[in-house]
């Protein structure tokens, strides 16, 4: 055997070792007992175990198509919804397999559905439930009371003892009217300048409207009054008491490249309390420009207004408070004098 015949020889062994496994198809069409091609059918395929390996539905011809199928024994299964199952067994070979799977008319299947005749239905009929009537509303006679007072005298004589002694309870809870600062705020009170003490020892206080040689003419709460001036002991200004604030000397000055810091003490010595005191510094260049600006609020006593707010930056008279103000110089500005102020309220 010469050397060429050997090579063909091993590549046909090799071709036949390492070779795919063939493959084939099962393909077909379902149609009825007339011939009629059944879309929407669907068929299954089995192998000889029982095991489903595919299913597939028909097309508009009826067609279908199982692909890659080895060789082997079968069995097609095709189920329609209008007739009864059917089964063919097949055998793939070596060759692709058609088959045309039909449907025969049994007693139990018919090829179209048709609606059940009125003798066919059943004998027993399944009613639906009565419509219920809502009942109407009760009217009430013309001639006729609603309420029955007659058997009711005794209980409403009760709850209205009761009511008695819950209104007498609030009356005597509510002896004196809550009146709002609002409204107290309405009220013209006359701007009391002068006080004048008399002979006899009575203390008025008021506005000089006018003042001659003999008399003088007051504007009081009570309207004007006409006195002369022979019963006038001392008359002074009459100063409304109001929270006066003050620095302490001068404050200690802390230089530093970008900001500036003041510390010192602050005191009031009016004779109201301050609320929310605050001192406000402020830096200046030489053509009166702002340098930079800061304020901080003092230490003081703490106090709960009747908006509820709590703080405690009040100073009462006579109360000494001590501050710390750091000021931010201004990129690029320069500082050459500075002012300190004292800013307060009067809050309730």
């Amino acid at each position: 055997m010469s050397n060429l015949q050997r090579f063909f020889l091993i590549l046909l062994s090799l071709t036949l070792l390492f070779g795919k496994n063939p493959s084939f198809t099962i393909s077909g069409t379902v149609q009825d007992s007339s011939g009629l091609a059944l879309q929407k059918a669907i068929v299954f395929l089995f192998d000889d175990k029982g095991t489903e390996l595919q299913n597939k539905k028909t097309n508009k011809k009826g067609n279908f198509k199982f692909k890659k199928i080895k060789p082997g024994s079968y069995i097609l299964n095709v189920k329609h919804e209008i007739y009864s199952k059917t089964s063919k067994a097949v055998t793939v070979n070596n060759q692709d397999i058609w088959e045309i799977l039909s449907f025969t008319n049994t007693d139990n299947s018919s090829q179209i559905l048709s609606a059940p005749s009125i003798a066919s239905l059943p004998n027993t009929l399944t009613y639906l439930p009565e419509i219920r009537k809502e009942p109407e509303p009760e009217k009430l006679k013309i001639d006729e009371s609603f309420y029955d007072y007659k058997m009711n005298l005794e209980a409403m004589q009760i709850q209205i003892d009761s009511l008695k002694s819950v209104v007498t309870a609030f009356e005597n809870y509510k002896t004196m009217p809550e009146i709002k600062a609002e409204i107290l705020d309405l009220i013209q009170v006359p701007q009391y300048g002068h006080r004048i003490e008399l002979q006899n020892g009575t203390v008025i206080t008021g506005k000089i409207v006018s003042e001659s040689d003999i008399s003088l003419t007051l504007e009081t709460q009570i309207g004007q009054l006409v006195l002369k001036k022979e019963m006038v002991l001392r008359m002074e200004a009459f100063a409304k008491p109001v929270p006066q604030l003050e620095f302490l000397g001068e404050p200690m000055i802390q230089l530093y490249p970008n900001k500036q810091i003041f510390s010192g003490q602050i005191k009031n010595i009016g004779n109201r309390r301050a609320d929310f005191v605050r001192v406000i510094g402020h830096l200046w260049t030489r053509t009166t420009s702002s340098a930079g600006a800061d304020s901080i609020f003092v230490k003081g006593t703490k106090i709960k207004y009747d908006t509820g707010v709590i703080s405690d930056t009040a100073l009462e008279p006579n109360q000494i408070a001590n501050y710390t103000l750091s000021v931010p110089l201004i990129p690029g500005a320069k500082s050459q004098y500075h002012t300190l102020d004292i800013h307060w309220k009067e809050t309730r």
